[in-house]
């Protein structure tokens, strides 16, 4: 059951890094190493003061059929990219179900021969049907990531980052940085 409810989640982190780097830069290395991986700066996915949100896209010359767009400054056209689900997901997710259930119906079928002798029983198996438009509805999501860093007198400048853990991951080693502990 576990494995299914966390085929959609969306694993989404938030860090924070203190470094003596200048704000200016530390903007400009952050959004650097996003472009590289095919995120481009949404300048209408989030108002708030200095919060800088990057989405997945690419631009084509070419308009295409897609709810969300944005204008590029050279007249492309920006589409946000879509975390799209995944048919061999859905396969594992549908015969990890029909394996559960069905040895459900076996277990039951030993242990207990006289209350479930019926061939019937079998047909408890056809709902896991059902897990494949359940993952399809909820896997897609835009991939964003978000960042701000507030700038401090004592040169102890603060980034927070918030987005896929594997992103952050991602980040983290190819900058070298190390997130802060989190005080509890």
């Amino acid at each position: 059951v576990s494995f299914v409810k966390g085929s959609t989640k969306a694993r989404i982190i938030q860090t924070r890094y203190t470094t003596s780097t200048e704000p200016s830069k530390l903007i400009q290395d952050a959004v650097s190493h996003f472009a590289s991986r095919a995120y481009r700066i949404n300048n209408e996915a989030d108002k708030r003061p200095g919060v800088i949100t990057l989405e997945v896209g690419y631009a084509r010359a070419k308009p295409m059929l897609k709810n969300k767009k944005a204008k590029l400054n050279d007249g492309l056209e920006f589409l946000q990219g879509l975390v799209s689900p995944s048919a061999t997901v859905a396969g594992i997710l549908l015969s990890c179900a029909v394996a559960s259930l069905a040895s459900l119906v076996i277990v039951l079928q030993t242990y207990y021969p006289e209350q479930f002798s019926s061939n019937l029983l079998w047909l408890s198996v056809l709902p896991s049907v059902l897990i494949v438009p359940w993952y399809w509805n909820g896997a897609e999501r835009i991939e964003q990531v978000k960042l701000l860093v507030e700038a401090d007198e004592n040169s102890k400048n603060k980034l927070f980052l918030k987005g896929h853990r594997d992103e952050i991951a991602e980040y983290e080693a190819a900058m070298g940085v190390k997130r802060d502990k989190v005080e509890e």
